[in-house]
């Protein structure tokens, strides 16, 4: 597909978590992703999620923040904003838990203080 066309009629691509993997303790799970031992996601390669690092209790995950993410009223809302915040949040728990352990995120608050607009800054020309 040309890169003028949208992400949501490209066609599907990725895989999941090979059941086999389950038996190892969450941070081997973790380590595996980053050195490509596994598939990415089918909505990592939608949105273009990727984990940067991982530790036992911390994640870094980054996503490109497109136009196709934007809202009505021109900036990113905060629903594409919480797929890299559970993402980071889940990887950070499963990093300490041991093998074979399923988990799923019951909670997640987010406040944005201002508009985050797609090219990845904030109203305040930060780097998001």
């Amino acid at each position: 597909m040309n890169s003028t066309t949208p992400p949501w009629l490209e066609p599907v691509r990725g895989g999941h978590l090979n059941p086999a993997l389950l038996a190892l303790p969450g941070i081997e799970q973790l380590r595996g992703r980053l050195a490509g031992y596994q598939p990415r996601s089918p909505l990592a390669h939608l949105t273009g999620l990727q984990l940067i690092e991982a530790g036992i209790g911390s994640a870094v995950f980054e996503m490109p923040l497109s136009d196709w993410l934007c809202a009505l009223q021109g900036a990113i809302s905060i629903g594409p904003l919480a797929i890299a915040a559970d993402a980071a949040l889940g990887a950070a728990v499963d990093s300490g838990l041991p093998a074979a352990t399923p988990f799923v995120t019951s909670e997640l608050s987010i406040r944005k203080l201002g508009p985050v607009h797609p090219a990845g800054r904030s109203s305040r020309g930060e780097a998001c």
